[in-house]
């Protein structure tokens, strides 16, 4: 994180570190080494040493032996941590791993009902992240465009969008961000 704060460094202000699960006893089912705390520690440890940086993870539903109390843990675990958005996916059991023996199995409908739940939140939080930088000025690295709009994303992960005739494909640009506009940022070239 030192480097970060040395103007000529290669790093981006960006962290994407799979999660898994709020729940200990969930990560110890998935023998997973680490414990929820110590990822929060680790996360914690990043939002304070590099202001501004984006965090996002991976999280999995429906693991064998995820109950309600397990899946309630996980959403207030996203809740109070700095991840700004994350990735869910519905854990499918595969021939010859030891889930398949295991019992506690987590139904199709629930899975489903929970991935909705941490993908509402994953979108509050990241609408949350977003809204901290209305009026500040980011580097935009722009990738497509379309109908007069080209888009791309800070180096913290925020997907921006400025109305520009300029062909701005591959080039890093300064944007002020203006407006949150569904799952982007409005901003204007500077």
């Amino acid at each position: 994180f030192e480097r970060m704060n040395d103007k000529n460094h290669k790093l981006v202000p960006y962290l994407h570190i799979p999660l898994q699960s709020g729940s200990d006893k969930v990560l110890k089912i998935m023998k997973r080494r680490y414990e929820r705390q110590e990822f929060l520690d680790f996360v914690n440890k990043a939002t304070e040493r590099v202001p501004g940086i984006g965090i996002g993870s991976d999280v999995m539903i429906g693991m064998c032996g995820e109950g309600d109390e397990e899946f309630e843990e996980t959403c207030q675990f996203l809740m109070d941590s700095p991840v700004n958005y994350f990735h869910v996916f519905s854990y499918s059991e595969r021939p010859g791993t030891a889930s398949v023996k295991m019992d506690e199995k987590v139904d199709p409908q629930t899975k489903k009902r929970r991935s909705a739940v941490l993908r509402s939140l994953s979108e509050r939080k990241t609408q949350e992240y977003n809204k901290s930088f209305i009026g500040k000025e980011l580097s935009v690295l722009f990738e497509s465009h379309s109908e007069g709009h080209w888009s791309g994303y800070t180096e913290n992960y925020i997907r921006v969008t400025v109305a520009s005739e300029e062909k701005l494909q591959n080039e890093i640009r300064r944007v002020r961000l203006t407006a949150i506009a569904a799952d982007f940022v409005m901003g204007e070239l500077v």
